[in-house]
């Protein structure tokens, strides 16, 4: 992972093709989601879609995130055909990102004391988009409220798409550099039971350092 990777230039760009391109130039492959139509409906088509705007198109990538692609031909084709369709991303490697859910992970987020880093702000939460310089575990310790991705998780869906709730994901500006994902809180996320890890955050983080209680956590059940 190139240690200036930025968001800048068209990454910013409110031109979904814009912006998958540059994903691609980066080293991201690219997926075309489903978007959500002017009555806030997923433009699969299904009344009852359980995931609107956030699944494969599948005649262009009939594997899912299997047949994502990093090829500007590809990439260009599936946007124009689909030019109201969401970015999915699968990261670089080296790039992680915590994606933080509503209220629940807003507040997980804040007891890890993590650096401060670039940010996206999603339909009901934030991306924060971090660089690691170590592989994050395979099978993750579960955090309330997060989502762990990487370049082995699959995909996530990238700005500016539209979400369900009227919204464009969009970059916040007051950050613009990555901060590095500290080793112990990647050491943490290896769990150390075939059972879900979960945890108590506001009695894990009442007393001790990061390192200490995060290892805590990620082992307890």
């Amino acid at each position: 992972m190139r240690k200036a990777f930025r968001f800048e230039g068209d990454m910013l760009s409110s031109s979904i093709i814009k912006a998958a391109l540059a994903w691609a130039r980066h080293g991201g492959k690219i997926i075309a989601l489903h978007g959500i139509d002017e009555n806030g409906s997923c433009t699969c088509g299904k009344p009852a879609c359980r995931s609107p705007g956030k699944h494969p198109i599948s005649d262009l990538f009939p594997k899912g995130q299997h047949s994502a692609t990093s090829s500007a031909v590809q990439i260009r084709r599936a946007f124009k055909k689909y030019p109201h369709a969401n970015l999915g991303v699968i990261l670089p490697p080296g790039l992680v990102v915590l994606d933080v859910d509503g209220s629940e992970g807003a507040k997980t987020f804040k007891k890890l004391n993590l650096p401060p880093t670039l940010s996206v702000r999603t339909g009901r939460g934030t991306h924060y988009y971090f660089r690691a310089t170590e592989a994050l575990p395979k099978k993750k310790a579960h955090l309330p409220g997060i989502d762990i991705k990487d370049n082995a998780s699959g995909y996530l869906v990238g700005a500016p798409s539209m979400h369900k709730c009227g919204r464009r994901y969009r970059v916040r500006r007051r950050e613009t550099d990555l901060a590095i994902l500290p080793a112990d809180f990647v050491r943490s996320m290896a769990p150390t039971d075939t059972r879900t890890a979960r945890f108590d955050l506001d009695a894990a983080f009442k007393a001790g350092s990061r390192n200490n209680e995060l290892t805590k956590i990620a082992r307890s059940i």
